[in-house]
């Protein structure tokens, strides 16, 4: 069985937030400049980080998913559907991701996008639907 990254969430909220870049800035604030690595932190700094980035996130989730439905709709409009058993129309979720790394202007699945990103997509969707 693989060994749990004890830092992945860390990762994750820094990705989620937009922030990567600013890594080495943020560990050095927060070990009062002590260190720029994750693995010079204390136990107690590294909580008080991963705290801090948790607000943070849960700050910018609501305008994130207003975001992502964005996003879903223009799909929709798009053509990224398919009709399921029922009838019923819906995403296409393994297609758009698929559209998302070839032709998206970050070259990744949606999930992976953060914040400023996502407003770049949202960018490129209404001008690619405004040509269809």
């Amino acid at each position: 069985m693989a060994k749990k990254n004890p830092y992945a969430h860390f990762f994750f909220l820094l990705g989620f937030l937009g922030w990567r870049d600013q890594e080495k800035t943020i560990l050095l604030s927060f070990s009062n400049q002590r260190t720029d690595s994750i693995r010079g932190l204390t136990k107690d700094e590294f909580k008080a980080l991963t705290v801090c980035l948790e607000q943070e996130k849960n700050k910018l989730k609501p305008k994130h998913d207003r975001k992502l439905k964005i996003v879903y709709a223009l799909m929709g409009e798009l053509g990224y559907t398919y009709t399921d058993r029922k009838g019923a129309s819906r995403l296409d979720y393994k297609k758009f991701d698929q559209f998302l790394l070839q032709y998206g202007v970050y070259k990744k699945k949606l999930y992976s996008y953060n914040l400023k990103e996502l407003d770049e997509l949202i960018f490129q969707l209404r001008a690619r639907n405004e040509k269809n």
